[in-house]
Parts: structure tokens; sequence; C-alpha cells
């Protein structure tokens, strides 16, 4: 009898934004002892990926400085000022053979625990559907899980909104995990909302 081995998933973390609405490069903002990117990747190493890609575009050189000694991939993203939907394709393409899923985490959320990563990739192994995302009152938060057949898919992604179109396109195809955890939908995009991180 064979024993399936269970799936081999890679974080692929948004990091090549350009704060436009910060006006400031916000994933070197302090976030306790260390910066936001620094957070969210260490919380990314934690939950047990199985590898882990960070997208960097506009602040590549200072973000990749800040990494170096953590166990992570980098990926440029050369198109990094046309939204989102680029760094999605970045870090996709750096996916290596033997990955059965992806997961896409976005680099202003320090604040999404490992726990909280971990509770949706055993959703993601437990559900068997395609797509896994968290929500909150209903609302589909990060991080979320991607099974393999969906990385060519990503590749005619447009602009600014990330992945969330082909998510509802694609709802029967979804396991959602409601969370009490309301750090899943809220991201840093102004100084209002760094004020409000760093105030826990």
């Amino acid at each position: 009898m064979s024993v399936t081995s269970p799936p081999r998933i890679v974080a692929i973390v948004l990091a090549a934004g350009i704060s436009s609405r910060m006006g400031k490069p916000k994933l070197l903002l302090p976030y306790g002892d260390r910066t936001i990117i620094e957070a969210t990747v260490d919380q990314v190493l934690e939950a047990g990926y199985d590898d882990t890609v960070v997208v960097v575009g506009s602040d590549r050189e200072e973000i990749q400085e800040l990494l170096v000694a953590r166990p992570v991939r980098i990926a440029f993203n050369l198109n990094y000022r046309a939204g989102m939907a680029g760094s999605i394709k970045a870090g996709v393409s750096f996916i290596e053979g033997g990955a059965s899923a992806f997961a896409v985490v976005l680099g202003d959320q320090p604040q999404i625990t490992a726990k909280t990563h971990r509770l949706v990739l055993a959703n993601f192994r437990k559900q068997k559907k395609g797509i896994c995302a968290p929500t909150y009152d209903g609302v589909l938060g990060h991080p979320v899980i991607f099974s393999i057949e969906y990385k060519s898919r990503m590749y005619a992604l447009q602009g600014d909104s990330g992945a969330r179109h082909l998510v509802e396109a694609n709802r029967a195809d979804l396991a959602e995990l409601p969370l009490r955890v309301p750090e899943i939908l809220p991201s840093v995009n102004t100084q209002k909302d760094y004020d409000k991180l760093i105030k826990g």
C-alpha cells in the first residue's frame, strides 16, 4: 500500500510594493524589535512552510540585507510599480518542481501569527480543496493557499487586486476557515494603519 506524502507548500511573501499611500517604505518601519517585513517573514518561517520566497521590488536592497541570514529565496519583481499581480507572478515563477501548493502572504501583515498560518495549512491539507483561505466575519483574509494547479492561472492576473478575483471565480473549490482573528484582514497602507498596528 502506498503512502501519500503531505503537500509540499511554498510561502510567497509579497514585499515589492512602493508604499504609495504611506509615503515611505512601510515594510522597513519598526515593529517591536524588528521591522515589519522581518516580523512577517519570521512568522512564516516559524509556521513550517516547506520553502519561502520573498518577492522584492522598490526597496529590494534594504529588504535583502535585512533577510540575508534567514532561510528564504529572493525573487525580484521587475514590474513592481504595476501592482500586486506582478509580484504574484514573480513569486510563482520561483516555485520549484515537487511543490504541491503555494500560499500568498502579504508582507505588511506581521500580526498574523505562526499559529494562524499553521491553522490555514492544516485546513488546506484536511479539506482537499484547491484553495483555502481564512475568514473573519465572512470576509476573506490571508494567507491564501492555492493548489499548484492554479500556478498557471496566476500569470493572467493584472493590476493591484491580486488573486482575489481568481478566488471569487472558484468559490466551489474554496475551503473557508472561519477564525476569530481580525488580524487576517488589515494591512498597513497609511500612517494611521501603522499607528494602530504598533499600538496593538
